[in-house]
């Protein structure tokens, strides 16, 4: 089963061996360039969470 890009729906690249994504592992959408991980409770990818580096908390600057 090829794994897609929640976003644009692209193929991600990964190795034949890996039949899913691994936890630890962050894939990168080679269209979009969001950076994917996996979804525990889902078992699907999905955009990893924005993460403001000087706090290590999530940045907030989209909320109005």
């Amino acid at each position: 089963m090829p794994w897609r890009c929640p976003a644009c729906q692209t193929q991600i690249r990964h190795s034949e061996t890996e039949a899913m994504p691994r936890p630890a592992v962050i894939y990168r959408c080679h269209i979009c360039r969001l950076e994917l991980v996996i979804d525990d409770e889902w078992q699907r990818l999905r955009v990893r969470p924005f993460v403001d580096p000087a706090s290590d908390r999530p940045d907030n600057r989209s909320r109005g």
